[in-house]
């Protein structure tokens, strides 16, 4: 029974929160706790989120702690425990069972943000300044969850923000305080960085061509900037989509990260391969995900 997005206003929002483990990464998260070892605010909050289990409980007169474990982890280290819920084996699953994780969010609501098959591990990885948390069933592949700002997500499922929420109007090539990156067209970068993207491009494309058009992002976090440029009308554009390239410079030279057709405009994703975020590029048969393997987009 997997629940996703459901919330539930905690009205005793000021009982004290237990104290949550830092979970490393790399480990397991091992449930080391019993139901009353929860705050009342969290017994409430798994009450109301498990309502189903509960009323088959009931039923079944199964006790709480003979279906689950749990565990607290502080995911996104702000010192605010997440609570991990893990079924048992008996009453909801044989062998492979489901864990969850709950969270509290700023509106003192509690939501499930993890609903995944198997046991959970902390990666060494982080997507929008939140671990990600690997699902590990025997002689299954591991599957990877990334936070996208509201919940995690299955890898294929969390990497565009406007899944969670409309995209922000980036108005600044860094990342903001949340960890969105977008695309800023109109600068020519702190040291020119545009300009060295556009000479590059004018010096192996025919510059007599439609107008490049420049933007500038931060990929890697490296405090300099990289440019999309995408190309305008019919000499670089079909129904395809328009050619688009990633430009990233280095030691005061351009090179081009990525050459690709889309339509629209890329979006940054909120997940990393080797230090660079990946980008989204849409077309007909919907989205592509490009990542870093090193030295360029694929």
């Amino acid at each position: 029974m997997q629940h996703l997005f459901i919330t539930v206003l905690v009205l005793a929002s000021f009982a004290g929160a237990g104290s949550a483990m830092a979970c490393t990464a790399g480990e397991a998260i091992v449930p080391t706790l019993i139901f009353d070892d929860l705050t009342p605010v969290e017994r409430e909050a798994f009450d109301t989120l498990f309502t189903a289990e509960r009323a088959v409980m009931q039923t079944e007169n199964t006790d709480v702690d003979a279906a689950f474990a749990f565990q607290r982890c502080d995911l996104a280290a702000d010192g605010n425990a997440t609570v991990m819920v893990f079924a048992k084996p008996g009453l909801f699953c044989e062998v492979d069972c489901l864990s969850w994780a709950i969270n509290r969010t700023q509106d003192e609501h509690w939501q499930i943000i993890l609903a995944a098959l198997g046991h959970v591990e902390v990666a060494g990885s982080y997507s929008m300044s939140w671990p990600d948390l690997i699902a590990r069933v025997q002689d299954q592949p591991a599957i990877v969850h990334k936070y996208d700002g509201a919940s995690y997500r299955e890898e294929l499922e969390g990497l565009i923000y406007g899944e969670a929420f409309d995209l922000p109007e980036a108005v600044a090539w860094e990342a903001d305080e949340s960890g969105f990156v977008g695309i800023v067209p109109g600068s020519s970068g702190p040291n020119g960085e545009a300009v060295l993207a556009l000479d590059m491009l004018a010096n192996t494309i025919d510059p007599g061509l439609g107008e490049l058009v420049a933007g500038l992002t931060d990929l890697n976090g490296d405090d300099v900037p990289e440019i999309v440029v995408q190309g305008e009308g019919a000499d670089y554009c079909s129904a395809d989509g328009c050619r688009t390239w990633i430009i990233g410079i280095r030691n005061g030279e351009a090179h081009v990260l990525a050459d690709v057709t889309a339509q629209g405009s890329l979006e940054i994703a909120s997940t990393t391969s080797d230090g660079y975020r990946d980008v989204i590029v849409w077309g007909d048969a919907g989205a592509q995900v490009l990542r870093h393997d090193g030295e360029v987009y694929r």
